[in-house]
């Protein structure tokens, strides 16, 4: 049985991990989107 200490710092570092791709991913659709190669709607989805 997993330490619920180890299993919360398990859960954060899992959950930054996700947010920080995240956001890698918006930067990458803001940047297409904001030099016109790509529609927002279209980027949105």
């Amino acid at each position: 049985m997993l330490d619920p200490t180890v299993l919360i710092f398990l859960t954060s570092g899992l959950f930054l991990g996700w947010s920080l791709g995240a956001n890698d991913a918006a930067n990458v659709f803001g940047t297409a989107v904001g030099s016109r190669m790509v529609r927002f709607t279209t980027a949105a989805l």
